[in-house]
């Protein structure tokens, strides 16, 4: 990522540069404490900086000559600071789904970041400046850890990411496919399974594409639009509206022809048509009359999403 900056060593002061690696490592670690994702990788990545700091707080003391190889070398690390703490900042900000979504470009930055903090520290002229063994043989330790230094997205978020890929993938993902993969996000982020909540949750992510989204990065793009079609189909992401929206608009683009009934108007255990349908907490839909023999057999969780019942019935939005 970084590249080698040529400049004047007596351009900028080292303490001047190194006053301001400080400030940026202190941010950056104050930010890191704030995502919304990858807290584990972040705070690796912080005990690196940490260490940084305090090993280029020692080498302030000693009596050390401004060269350019020195200044070149705290140029990039703090350039590099730079781009994880404005990483830092869009983990601690932008929308959690989308945070998910792209945890594989978050854990490749942050590596990338960590091993070019790694070579500026090596690029130091340790052999040309007047300082102790110790202090050689910590900056020497510390850079060969942070070149090595690997990151993983968690277990949990690889298994979201491959449910999601294999869907599109096998083109079988249905109403039922996507409240299963909604669970897990939910669970993973720490999302109510409100369907106000997600509702709110699934605007924020769609906005979040839209304003993110300049069309540089086709293949990019469509990721994102095979995400929001998947999570579309989800009852907790779709409202009363949009769904009556969705039934007249298919009704009417084949005219007067017999339109037969939708999935969602059949009852998942009997699959006839319901009569009396009641929505459940796992945002699924069932005959009551069904649903209710269900629950006082003694199964205490949804039949189509396995997601535990909460002893409450929500009555779908009548027109």
């Amino acid at each position: 990522m970084a590249k080698d900056i040529v400049v004047s060593a007596s351009l900028v002061p080292v303490s001047e540069l190194l006053s301001e690696t400080f400030l940026a490592m202190s941010d950056t670690i104050h930010a890191a404490k704030e995502v919304l994702i990858q807290k584990e990788n972040f705070k690796v990545f912080s005990r690196y900086l940490e260490k940084t700091s305090s090993i280029l707080k020692e080498l302030s003391k000693q009596n050390i000559e401004c060269s350019e190889s020195l200044t070149n070398a705290l140029k990039i690390l703090n350039r590099e600071v730079d781009v994880a703490k404005q990483l830092a900042l869009d983990c601690s900000k932008r929308n959690k789904v989308y945070l998910l979504f792209n945890c594989r470009k978050i854990v490749e930055s942050l590596e990338s970041c960590t091993k070019e903090i790694g070579r500026a520290l090596s690029l130091i002229p340790l052999a040309s400046l007047d300082v102790s063994s110790g202090i050689n043989s910590q900056i020497s330790k510390l850079f060969k850890n942070m070149l090595d230094g690997e990151y993983r997205a968690t277990v949990e978020e690889e298994e979201i990411l491959a449910k999601f890929e294999l869907g599109i993938q096998e083109q079988n993902a249905d109403r039922s496919y996507a409240n299963n993969l909604l669970v897990h996000i939910a669970e993973a982020l720490g999302i109510s399974n409100d369907q106000s909540a997600w509702e709110k949750e699934f605007e924020e992510f769609k906005r979040e594409f839209d304003d993110t989204n300049t069309r540089k990065d086709l293949e990019e793009n469509l990721h994102m639009e095979q995400i929001i079609a998947l999570l579309q189909k989800a009852n907790a992401t779709t409202s009363a509206e949009d769904k009556e929206n969705d039934y007249f608009e298919k009704r009417n683009s084949v005219g007067r022809l017999p339109l037969e009934p939708f999935d969602r108007f059949f009852c998942p255990v009997t699959r006839e048509i319901m009569v009396d349908p009641v929505e459940i907490s796992s945002h699924c839909t069932f005959e009551r009359s069904v649903i209710e023999k269900w629950f006082a057999e003694g199964k205490n969780h949804c039949p189509v999403t396995d997601i535990p019942w909460t002893l409450q019935f929500y009555f779908p939005t009548k027109h």
